[in-house]
């Protein structure tokens, strides 16, 4: 019987009776040979099911995931993969929603997230994981703190789920069921959306405070784009277009797909984050100075690092921290400036869609959860303007 990938065939005795099924599939390093399996005259079932996770494991070598070997090169263990070993596979393995590899601090949580769960299991053979041992665990102290244990369950449950379904390494189903029966535990509030927005006057102290060199950055992540941290560090003098007065958000800056190593231009967090966004007129004035003042014309950089070829985001993060000392707002962050701009962008009049599309986000509730913020004086005024239209 022909199927879109191999072959599950009948082979007949000389009564020309089936006496066996044999599974075929062509070789994937060489197509002029055949790799075959067969199974008794009651398995044909588990014919289809052997091809089935044999195309699997040649997917993921195609993928670049893992490297492919004829069933008659493989080593039969006589136990399953420790969780430590399969865990580290699923980090090789994991990917972002948009099929991108994991970079920056998403990376870095990501393996912080699994080595707590190495430690819990990671001599344990993940067949053999009960959800005894699972309970013991999520019942236990966990000091790392609410957010990264939250991680901790969702990566717990989604390696578990990925041994029920064999979709990891090349060693195919090993739990019938996962045995994760547990809610993921509810992130505390963080207060992040109860922070201010950064006033004119803040936003012009914060200016002022930074070092002459890299001050213009507060103005760009306030009124140019929302950008994080790592784009404003990414940006090249290329990427500004004074004449059509726009602005590419192409890059971020991180340490990489390992995240090791010196700061390098890498992609954004998302490819919705790769974006053009409207420079305004009122900074076009800035923009200049700053690449007239402070820009070595050898240097592509727009923020240029006194002492290494990419300015770092951690640099950048203790200027700001001195500088909102001096504006008197200790309690905003960097990311403040990106919330101040989706929240004043709606308040001058911008949609929801055109703020998503500033930001680089695609999901409205995060946009209105995380960035819209709300300023008391302009609450009151909408309120009595409510009021007014509504009773007078």
């Amino acid at each position: 019987m022909r199927m879109q990938w191999g072959t599950v065939f009948p082979r007949k005795n000389r009564e020309g009776k089936v006496s066996s099924w044999v599974a075929r599939y062509t070789s994937p390093l060489d197509h002029s040979k055949k790799i075959s399996k067969s199974f008794p005259i009651g398995q044909k079932a588990l014919a289809y099911q052997w091809l089935e996770e044999e195309h699997a494991l040649v997917d993921r070598a195609e993928m670049g995931l893992a490297r492919w070997t004829p069933p008659s090169e493989r080593v039969e263990r006589e136990h399953g993969p420790t969780f430590e070993e399969y865990a580290n596979q699923w980090i090789r393995e994991y990917r972002l929603a948009d099929g991108r590899r994991a970079e920056g601090a998403t990376r870095r949580n990501l393996e912080a997230d699994v080595s707590h769960l190495i430690r819990a299991f990671g001599g344990m053979e993940i067949g053999k994981i009960r959800r005894k041992e699972l309970r013991d665990w999520y019942d236990a102290e966990h000091p790392e703190g609410p957010h990264s244990f939250h991680r901790q369950c969702a990566r717990m449950k989604r390696i578990l789920k990925a041994a029920e379904d064999g979709s990891v390494g090349e060693w195919g189903k090993l739990i019938q069921k996962s045995p994760w029966s547990f809610r993921l535990p509810p992130l505390p509030e963080s207060g992040r959306e109860d922070v201010e927005p950064v006033t004119p006057a803040e936003l012009k102290k914060l200016y002022h405070a930074m070092p002459c060199y890299d001050r213009l950055i507060v103005y760009i992540a306030a009124v140019v784009g929302g950008l994080r941290i790592g784009e404003a560090c990414a940006l090249r003098k290329s990427d500004i277009d004074l004449d059509r007065l726009e602005m590419h958000v192409a890059h971020s800056v991180n340490r990489g797909s390992d995240d090791l190593g010196p700061n390098e231009l890498c992609r954004t967090k998302t490819k919705k984050s790769n974006r053009v966004v409207p420079i305004p007129e009122v900074i076009v004035p800035f923009i200049r100075e700053h690449i007239g003042r402070w820009c070595d014309p050898d240097d592509p950089m727009l923020f240029q690092a006194r002492r290494a070829d990419i300015l770092s985001p951690t640099t950048v993060q203790q200027q700001f921290r001195a500088a909102r000392k001096a504006a008197g707002r200790t309690d905003i962050t960097f990311h403040t400036l990106r919330a101040t701009h989706a929240t004043m962008l709606l308040i001058c009049g911008g949609t929801l869609r055109e703020c998503m599309d500033e930001l680089g986000h695609t999901s409205e509730r995060i946009a209105i959860q995380h960035y819209q913020r709300i300023v008391p004086e302009h609450r009151r005024q909408a309120v009595e303007r409510m009021a007014e239209r509504m009773i007078a």
